[in-house]
């Protein structure tokens, strides 16, 4: 992750359960909040390569992964192309995913409405349990 820019914060990581797809083992969320001078799409294929380099395989959609690295969020941008929108489009329907945003930028906005993104009632009634160690 160092070698696509820098990164400023770190998330803790939280332990949740699978949203959609096949019966599953609990997962692992973290975030990193990256500075970095490559555009959205450079910036998924850079990660869709570590992913690769970690090992995982594309089986089905939402299905067991060794890991998965997402662009949830970038400062002051909406981007909507047919392989990446962002924000992430389901970011705030997901605690895991808004949880760890708000951890390295807690006064992140919505490029598109300029609203603040919030843990709401929504993305809080889905259980995350925080573990001790930060990444």
């Amino acid at each position: 992750m160092r070698e696509l820019g820098r990164v400023t914060a770190v998330s803790r990581v939280y332990e949740s359960a699978p949203v959609g797809g096949p019966e599953q083992s609990a997962f692992f969320n973290a975030a990193a909040l990256l500075v970095t001078e490559l555009d959205p799409l450079a910036l998924l294929d850079a990660l869709l390569a570590i992913e690769v380099g970690l090992g995982r395989v594309r089986r089905e959609r939402w299905g067991p992964r060794t890991i998965d690295l997402d662009v949830l969020w970038i400062d002051g941008l909406a981007f909507d192309h047919p392989r990446l929108r962002v924000p992430h489009p389901h970011l705030t329907e997901r605690a895991f995913a808004m949880r760890t945003l708000h951890d390295v930028a807690p006064s992140a906005r919505d490029p598109r409405t300029g609203a603040p993104l919030t843990l709401d009632a929504a993305a809080e009634t889905q259980a995350l349990t925080a573990l001790d160690a930060s990444l």
